[in-house]
């Protein structure tokens, strides 16, 4: 009896592992680009180095530099400091990380970010992704605030031609309290390129950019090109041989001032529990995360600009399933538990039957 019972609760127990597992977060599979700079700028994922490189002169042709880049504590061991060299003089070297992704319509960039230098009109990328000769533009990147009417702190910014237009895009979190964000930054709104620890993650699936702070979704391109519920799509950057991705650097602008960590690269979308686990991951130290209760999940945008686009409503469909996992895993463990107490009382009984037998031949005998 005891053992039967002992075999239903394992095999219980295994049916909700598997059932948890199934719809677990991934944060390796895809993954092309680990830099975790403890005191090295290796990618743990090829074992290589990336190529420090003077802050202008992009491209794979752009000559290494010897250079040795400080080291802070981050938020998961060490972090890099760009911008100030181990003197604290100011430095414009950067990081050629020899990587791209394979699908320019659908990859992940995730870093932590501390930006500590105030700047009007800020247009550095911390993460950047382009070709070597940008005429025209054609790039994608994370950046701490862009120059103009976009400078509001972390947002992922994108330039590009989609079917012989010009497109640009600018995706940020947009405070509620400064009416009329969603479309560009009214002059008087606050300017946030300063910024504690935040973890910054653009995702970008079939087209569709989306923005995380700290793992919470504050913003998308979703149904957002000003007509007709078309998505917003970036542009496609891979269609040259010298697209590099590049760290704290991009073609034209003053460098990046402020400590990075923990940078993740991947060839595929993640999902919103995908990014929530590798924010989790990373934050060894225990950083506070952001309260982004007060931004609405918007995006700003050129409209003067507009692609001619298709509409795409995988992403939508991905995130509703999404949404539904804590309740498929509730249900199983619910139809788990049923199977178990259905046992328990088929062989309570069971043994309850052999025991009245055995009385009834005892008294016979």
């Amino acid at each position: 009896m005891k053992k039967r019972i002992f075999a239903a609760v394992i095999t219980a127990m295994m049916t909700v592992s598997m059932a948890v597992s199934a719809f677990a977060a991934d944060i390796e599979s895809d993954l092309i680009g680990k830099f975790t700079f403890d005191e090295n700028i290796t990618n743990a994922v090829t074992g290589e180095d990336a190529k420090i490189i003077a802050q202008k002169g992009l491209g794979p042709d752009a000559a290494a530099v010897e250079y040795t880049f400080p080291f802070v504590d981050g938020v998961d061991g060490k972090a890099l400091h760009l911008g100030t060299d181990t003197t604290g003089a100011a430095n414009t070297n950067a990081l050629n990380l020899n990587l791209k992704v394979k699908d320019d319509q659908n990859y992940t960039f995730s870093v932590w970010v501390k930006a500590f230098e105030e700047r009007v009109n800020f247009a550095c990328p911390v993460v950047w992704m382009g070709k070597a000769v940008q005429s025209p533009e054609n790039w994608v990147g994370i950046w701490p605030g862009l120059a103009g009417d976009y400078a509001n702190g972390p947002c992922f910014g994108a330039n590009g031609i989609i079917d012989s237009s010009e497109v640009v895009t600018r995706l940020g979190a947009v405070p509620l309290t400064d009416e009329g964000l969603g479309i560009k930054k009214p002059v008087n709104a606050e300017v946030k390129t300063t910024f504690e620890w935040t973890n910054i993650t653009a995702v970008v699936k079939d087209g569709i950019a989306w923005l995380y702070y700290d793992g919470k979704l504050v913003a998308s391109t979703e149904g957002k090109n000003g007509t007709n519920g078309d998505q917003q799509l970036t542009p496609h950057v891979n269609e040259d041989d010298t697209v590099s991705i590049y760290l704290g650097a991009n073609y034209w602008d003053a460098p990046f001032v402020g400590y990075v960590d923990d940078l993740y690269i991947y060839d595929r979308a993640l999902t919103t529990e995908d990014v929530v686990a590798l924010v989790t991951e990373t934050n060894k130290a225990g950083v506070a995360l952001g309260d982004y209760s007060e931004y609405v999940t918007t995006t700003t945008i050129d409209y003067t600009k507009k692609p001619s686009i298709n509409k795409n409503p995988d992403w939508v469909q991905e995130e509703e399933d999404s949404m539904l996992v804590p309740i498929i895993i509730a249900a199983a463990v619910v139809v788990v538990l049923v199977v178990v107490i259905v046992l328990v009382l088929v062989v309570s009984k069971s043994k309850k039957k052999d025991d009245a037998e055995e009385d009834a031949e005892d008294t016979n005998a």
